[in-house]
């Protein structure tokens, strides 16, 4: 299946993949003289893909058994888009045509596809019966996937109350219905206990009445199956080798669609992602308990994760479990060059500094940057860029300008500077709008932590 791919959109992709993991094995920070590259701490569909799927199974299985725990039952959706966002149609007899009705602009492109689905999404998500339940009573997983055409097409999990299910039920089959949503169900309300069988797909239907256009399609017996069936379809295995990829992958990657989405039930990925060393809390569920309970702490710069527990005293005790390190500095090694041709982008040949290009014009000194299109004067000093700065240089930088005569100094770089240092917990003061900084502005040294 091409997925409605092009042959030049997947070499754009696999150049997309190329220029990505070398990025992550060429760049990275250097701490106590040790290279440390990006990709060892990176993870997705197709970079350390080990990782990651058991990253998504311990997802999938902690929100489901956080349903179970809390008594939720299971609504599997399919969402499907309108028939101007299908380039083709599959007729009854398996012949595939062109769809008439389809609209071939850049409003009904896969990307802009993906976007209306999480529109319609997000509609079901603001009807009452949903708006009306606790946070703690609504979940739900949500898997983007393609049709044969490059169409894509949503599977969500959701999970909800089992007296709560039937009024749900009514309020989505009032704003969608058949073919455009199939919702099957872990419990079928005693209302939708009319079974009718459909001849055309083999299956049966449970409705209201015979004259509904709409019902639940299926009995679901394992949630966690039933929802991991639609996740790994949408994986290729790497194990064996790496550059394996389906035209499946190569789809996500060349219309940037996010594969999953889920509700903000568990614990922040990136809080899990930094404290999933310790044993405790390697399965996210338990990770969610002591998060939830305040247990886990995040610093107000986001720069450090605390642990709160009680000692032997029974005194609380609080611990840093994670914290961002200060003492690197981002390095990237020899590169490979690569330029944009009509056929996407693709691999030239090495250079030491690919980037930059030096050139002398009427005496003045010049560099053209190959990747801005830009000129250099290197007659003009750089500009400094405090967020940029390791710690200790962003120190000695502050310092510098302090050292400073009043006509020498440029007050809003200044602020920008002092903010930075109050962001990173290095000055003790609330930050100051850049709008005070002013001809007229008086400041004084504080104190550094």
């Amino acid at each position: 299946m091409h997925y409605g791919l092009r042959r030049s959109e997947k070499d754009l992709a696999l150049s997309k993949i190329d220029i990505q993991r070398e990025f992550l094995e060429t760049h990275g920070i250097e701490r106590n003289g040790e290279f440390i590259p990006y990709g060892k701490y990176a993870k997705n569909a197709w970079y350390n893909t080990e990782s990651y799927v058991a990253e998504l199974q311990n997802r999938a299985s902690s929100l489901v058994t956080y349903a179970a725990i809390n008594n939720l039952t299971c609504l599997f959706l399919t969402l499907t888009l309108p028939s101007e966002y299908h380039p083709t149609k599959t007729l009854k007899n398996g012949k595939v045509i062109d769809n008439p009705k389809f609209i071939d602009d850049e409003y009904h492109t896969p990307k802009a596809g993906t976007k209306k689905l999480s529109r319609m999404w997000k509609r079901i998500l603001d009807l009452r019966p949903l708006k009306d339940l606790a946070r703690e009573n609504r979940c739900y997983f949500r898997v983007t996937e393609p049709h044969k055409n490059g169409t894509p097409h949503l599977h969500v999990a959701l999970h909800v109350p089992k007296e709560s299910v039937e009024r749900v039920l009514n309020s989505i089959f009032a704003i969608y219905s058949f073919p455009q949503i199939e919702i099957s169900s872990q419990y079928i309300p005693d209302s939708y206990n009319n079974r009718f069988y459909d001849k055309d797909k083999k299956r049966t239907i449970y409705k209201r009445s015979a004259s509904d256009k709409f019902g639940l399609t299926t009995l679901i017996k394992n949630p966690f199956k039933y929802l991991m069936k639609y996740i790994l379809k949408t994986l290729d295995d790497l194990r064996e080798d790496k550059n394996n990829f389906s035209n499946l992958s190569l789809w996500y990657i060349h219309h940037s669609v996010t594969r999953f989405h889920t509700s903000r039930t568990l614990i922040p990925l990136w809080i899990y992602r930094k404290i999933n060393y310790i044993s405790r809390f390697q399965n996210m569920l338990d990770a969610t308990k002591d998060y939830v309970a305040g247990r886990i702490r995040v610093s107000a710069t986001k720069r450090a994760i605390d642990l709160l527990s009680l000692d032997d005293n029974r005194e609380i005790k609080e611990e840093t479990i994670w914290e961002k390190w200060n003492d690197f500095t981002a390095v990237k090694r020899t590169r490979k060059f690569w330029k944009n041709t009509k056929k996407g982008w693709l691999r030239a040949y090495k250079i030491k500094h690919p980037d930059i290009i030096p050139l002398q014009i009427d005496n003045k000194k010049l560099k053209y940057n190959l990747t801005t299109h830009k000129l250099i004067d290197l007659s003009k000093k750089p500009v400094t860029i405090p967020s940029w700065l390791s710690t200790p240089v962003l120190k000695q930088h502050y310092q510098y300008l302090l050292t400073l005569a009043d006509e020498q100094l440029n007050l809003v770089h200044f602020g920008i500077t002092q903010n930075e240092m109050i962001k990173r917990g290095l000055l003790k003061m609330p930050l100051v709008s850049l709008n005070d900084y002013n001809d007229n502005f008086n400041f004084t040294t504080k104190e550094l932590l």
